[in-house]
């Protein structure tokens, strides 16, 4: 279904284009969803190709941090990740998240993103300690900004449980881990019966 999406998504690019424009807000939303589904299609090197235009072409007409600016920067940062180009990601993330805490606020759910992806940087460079220092703070905001159960807290406990695992703290990952999982299950439970 990719191939499929992505004629679509090149197809509606190209009608954005002539009718509206090449800076459109459309036709730069549907360049981010195509680099998101080269992105899950593994072929990193095009979304991080489209990506750069769609940031260039944002940070002239609506600014470098203008927030639809920082959330294309933000999934730039992963696909760096995914190219293994981690000075590059860590960078960029480091860019988002000061730019978001100073608009948003330290606990704001898209600077605690930031500063997950921060952590899931230091992780990937095998810097477990500090990305297990950025990860235990974001699972306690997490926990009492989105609740105990959100998805985004559920996913950072579990990364917290990966950091830990790998330090060979493996009473902490356990616990970690199960914590996830409770909780994953409790909230696909209560889903269930909606």
């Amino acid at each position: 279904r990719y191939a499929e999406a992505e004629k679509l998504l090149r197809d509606l690019i190209a009608r954005n284009r002539a009718s509206l424009g090449p800076e459109s807000h459309e036709t730069l939303k549907s360049m981010r969803t195509l680099a998101a589904v080269f992105r899950s299609m593994s072929r990193y090197d095009e979304a991080a190709e489209l990506q750069q235009k769609v940031i260039s072409i944002l940070e002239r007409v609506s600014g470098k941090e203008d927030p639809e600016t920082l959330g294309v920067l933000n999934d730039y940062g992963v696909v760096l990740m995914f190219q293994t180009k981690y000075e590059e990601a860590a960078a960029i993330h480091e860019r988002v998240y000061e730019a978001r805490r100073r608009q948003l606020g330290e606990e704001h759910p898209s600077t605690l993103m930031s500063l997950h992806n921060r952590g899931m940087v230091r992780y990937s460079q095998q810097r477990d300690d500090e990305a297990g220092e950025l990860l235990e703070k974001v699972v306690a905001s997490q926990t009492r900004v989105l609740g105990p159960l959100h998805p985004d807290t559920l996913n950072s406990v579990s990364n917290l449980g990966n950091i830990r695992q790998n330090q060979s703290r493996h009473e902490e990952a356990a616990a970690l881990y199960k914590r996830a999982y409770e909780g994953l299950n409790q909230v696909v439970g209560n889903r269930s019966r909606d």
